[in-house]
Formats: C-alpha cells, sequence, structure tokens
C-alpha cells in the first residue's frame, strides 16, 4: 500500500501536531493531506511546492520507511539551510532503513550526489525523466559517488530516459570499463529504460 503526501493549496505549514501522531489514521493540517498507519514502509512525496521544513519533519516520523519516491528533490543548500533542519534530518539519515528509491524530474548530478550520500542502504535506484544527452554523465556520476562513498553492496540502477537508443548500451558499457568504476555488472536496455545491476 502506498502513502501520498502532497501539499494542498493553503500556504500555510504547521506539522507540530503531526509529530505527536502515533495510530492515526487520517491527519490534515493546513496545507498537508496524510493518511498514515503506524508502520509506514512506503511514501509517495511531491515536493514541487512542499517547504522543506514539512519534507525533513515527515522523515522525522516515519522511521520505517522501506521506499520512497520523490518529485523534485530539495536542493543540499535548501535541505541544510536551518541547524534545526540539519539536526532532524541527519538524525533521520543516520537510523533510516530505505533501501528502494525513485526521483523524478532530476535538475542535475547534484541530485545523485545528495541520494547516495542521504540514503547509504539503497539496493534500488531508479531515475525517472533523465534526458538522453545526460544519460552517460548521471551513471558516470552514480558510480563514482558510490566508489567514493565505499558502498559495497549489491546494487541496481533503472534510468528512465526520454529517447532510449540501442547504440547506447555499448557506449555506456565502454565508460564503466575505462574508468574501471565496476567489476562485474550487466548492463542492458528494455524499452525506455536502462539497467545497471551489479554484486
Amino acid at each position: 500500500m502506498f502513502y501520498l503526501i502532497r501539499p494542498s493549496r493553503e500556504s500555510c505549514y504547521n506539522f507540530q501536531e503531526f509529530k505527536n501522531l502515533t495510530n492515526s489514521f487520517n491527519y490534515t493540517s493546513p496545507g498537508v493531506n496524510v493518511n498514515i498507519t503506524k508502520n509506514v514502509t512506503r511514501l509517495v512525496i511531491d515536493c514541487c511546492q512542499m517547504s522543506v521544513n514539512i519534507f525533513i519533519k515527515i522523515f522525522s516520523v516515519l522511521p520505517d520507511l522501506d521506499m520512497i519516491s520523490i518529485t523534485s528533490l530539495p536542493s543540499p543548500v535548501e535541505l541544510f539551510i536551518s541547524d534545526d533542519n540539519s539536526q532532524i534530518f541527519n538524525l533521520f539519515l543516520k537510523n533510516n532503513k530505505i533501501t528502494k528509491l525513485s526521483l523524478r524530474n532530476i535538475s542535475g548530478v547534484e541530485n545523485v550526489y545528495l541520494i547516495i550520500d542521504l540514503f547509504p542502504r539503497v539496493q534500488f535506484i531508479a531515475l525517472q525523466r533523465v534526458s538522453n544527452v545526460g544519460l552517460k554523465l548521471i551513471i558516470q556520476s552514480t558510480l563514482r559517488r558510490i566508489k567514493e562513498n565505499n558502498i559495497r553492496h549489491s546494487m541496481t540502477l533503472c534510468i528512465i530516459t526520454v529517447e532510449a537508443t540501442n547504440d547506447k548500451v555499448e557506449k555506456l558499457k565502454t565508460m564503466v570499463d575505462s574508468e574501471n568504476l565496476l567489476e562485474t555488472y550487466q548492463l542492458y536496455r528494455r524499452l525506455d529504460k536502462f539497467y545497471l545491476e551489479w554484486k
């Protein structure tokens, strides 16, 4: 079951009361409508118009998340602009259990760096709406960051592109091999999706 959290059209966000909820099934606050149970493990968030404070506080009250889908991830500057946010978010990051992550509307490689840094336990990453031109850069940046962070567990990277072409697979394999980014891996394409899997 998926839980959808989206801002309403109101501009006032008050999440203080939400922090204290444990067994409530429905919660409505000015600007936010939430359906939640005690053990939420999957979450879909659209951050296009959501304040960063709400985004961070959502994580602080949902410690059992295993899967998250985010549209328009806030920038690192926005996430860590205040000390209060940093403390809450750092606590979540230290204890988070997220292993599956989906990102839509990626604005650049800084989004990729951010998710690798924030979710070190992730085993499946889906990146949606990646332009064909940026495909090589996204894969290269993701693998470099994983290597820099010394992440060694199995992982699958799925990239959904605007225009997928067959010649891209060989070019991507050449790039991965020439830069020694992975030793044992599989790279293949299914329709508009490129999959990169490694152990």
